[in-house]
């Protein structure tokens, strides 16, 4: 006669920081394992949260655990988010901050035409300037990735700015065109 199996929750997965623009839609995502399935709560700094017309809270057989906030707002959403899993045997806490990016403003207090050497020939050719900031990851799967860029400020009329997303196979792989826009 074995006993029934028993586990405490734990987390396989954290949930992270998740930087966004207002209106965006805010994602955590966490993985938690524990026997019997454990059950979870999310908060915003110390307030419970519940399912609404703005907040979705996701939960797969599988462990994965989500909440999606849709058209977020600094002035309500910001804040640390913390994800609580429980079962009869004991519980797990994860954190994470929701930060807002105020925008287009640059984090520099010069001008940012000064922040090149060369923004004078820029300004003559019409060419775009140099992004402000490298572009970041914003998400990545087994299969996807979303990256974010501030897009560069234009300096009068000019054609529409494109875009080159190159990858490369590793360890030995050659360079490719992965996407390619305006």
């Amino acid at each position: 006669d074995t006993a029934p199996k028993q586990e405490a929750p734990q987390f396989m997965k954290k949930i992270g920081d998740c930087e966004i623009y207002a209106g965006m839609t805010a994602k955590f995502t966490a993985c938690a394992s524990g026997y019997p399935e454990p059950e979870y709560e999310w908060f915003c700094d110390t307030v419970r949260l519940h399912p609404s017309n703005r907040v979705e809270m996701e939960k797969e057989g599988t462990g994965l655990v989500r909440l999606k906030i849709s058209s977020a707002n600094p002035d309500i959403d910001r804040g640390r988010y913390r994800l609580r899993a429980f079962n009869p045997h004991g519980e797990a806490f994860c954190e994470a901050n929701l930060v807002f990016d105020d925008g287009l403003e640059t984090k520099y207090k010069r001008p940012v035409g000064e922040l090149y050497k060369d923004y004078d020939r820029f300004r003559a050719t019409g060419a775009p300037l140099p992004l402000a900031d490298k572009p970041i990851i914003r998400c990545m799967t087994d299969r996807y990735l979303t990256l974010s860029w501030r897009p560069s400020i234009p300096i009068g009329p000019r054609e529409p700015v494109t875009y080159l997303v190159e990858m490369e196979e590793q360890p030995n792989g050659k360079w490719f065109t992965a996407r390619s826009g305006e």
